[in-house]
């Protein structure tokens, strides 16, 4: 099966760098953070401009409550010196560290911050900075895959917490209960919507590792309702290979396409991205909001979150 973890050799720094323009989040607007180093910030008529640089590998993005923007930092493949950072008034500070390496985050309603560990922890940082582990692969080891790849998380209006695994969306109660809430999809991003309606964005996978024929399940946005009864919204968007997802108070989603340059095809696959999009999707139909150059070929756009 195809990972998505880039090596330590293609993360940039670890420390960050505020620019001086767009201090200041705007309602609409969209951050992207980008596997490298870079966390955008783009306007609504898609115009952007770098709201942070010099991370080392960001991840995902949230605001709390007070609109200050949540930053999830990767940190080096392995080392499980992943942390989490907030930026307030454009001053960033850290949250927690020593996270592993953290992919999604996501607030509940009492300001807890859930954290996804790539490689098979979910944390929870309390108001506070406490860090409490809700759930953890058994022989977990920094950079090992011991049968999870955990990515997306959101919360809903009654705080349980939903994951995004391999082929499977699980679900967590307040109390810590763990159940599988979606499977046969191939899930990367959430959101939700009025409180209890989930969103997933979907990637590309062939499977079995071999770059072959697998299971083209990429390109998609599923609705999952409350019961897990699941809908298709959209199909065959971008490169088939989706990551981060938002929606904006008007109905549309936001997501960023990983943009192989093959377009799912099994035959074709290869590493060497030819753009780095973010798709506006309305009514089921994408069109492209904002292209992003990546000449290295490495630093592919993660997630994103809009300002509420």
């Amino acid at each position: 099966m195809k990972t998505i973890i880039l090596k330590a050799a293609f993360l940039l720094g670890a420390i960050a760098t505020l620019l001086p323009t767009r201090i200041h989040a705007n309602p609409g607007d969209i951050f992207v953070s980008d596997a490298c180093a870079h966390i955008y910030q783009f306007a609504p008529n898609g115009s952007v401009t770098v709201f942070a640089s010099g991370l080392n590998g960001p991840r995902g993005l949230t605001f709390d409550k007070a609109g200050n923007l949540y930053a999830a930092i990767y940190g080096d493949d392995g080392t499980g010196d992943g942390m989490v950072v907030k930026f307030v008034n454009g001053v960033q500070s850290i949250v927690a560290t020593n996270l592993g390496n953290p992919e999604g985050i996501a607030f509940d309603s009492f300001g807890n911050l859930y954290v996804a560990d790539v490689y098979g922890a979910l944390y929870k940082i309390a108001p506070n900075g406490a860090v409490s582990t809700v759930f953890i692969v058994p022989n977990y080891t920094p950079g090992t895959f011991q049968g999870h790849q955990f990515f997306g998380v959101a919360v809903d209006k009654k705080n349980n917490v939903y994951l995004t695994d391999i082929g499977t969306v699980w679900k967590f109660t307040p109390q810590g209960a763990m159940s599988v809430f979606a499977s046969n999809i191939q899930p990367i991003g959430l959101t939700i919507r009025n409180g209890n309606n989930l969103f997933v964005s979907t990637a590309y996978e062939d499977g079995d590792g071999s770059n072959g024929a697998g299971i083209p399940g990429g390109g998609k946005i599923i609705q999952i309702a409350p019961s897990g009864a699941q809908t298709v919204v959209a199909s065959g968007l971008g490169d088939l290979d989706l990551r981060g997802i938002g929606l904006d108070h008007f109905g549309n989603f936001y997501v960023t396409d990983h943009a192989f340059g093959n377009h799912g095809n099994p035959c074709c696959f290869n590493y060497r991205r030819i753009y780095d999009n973010v798709l506006k999707v309305t009514n089921g139909a994408a069109t492209i909001f904002a292209s992003i150059a990546d000449p290295s070929f490495s630093c592919a756009l993660e997630f994103l979150t809009i300002q509420p």
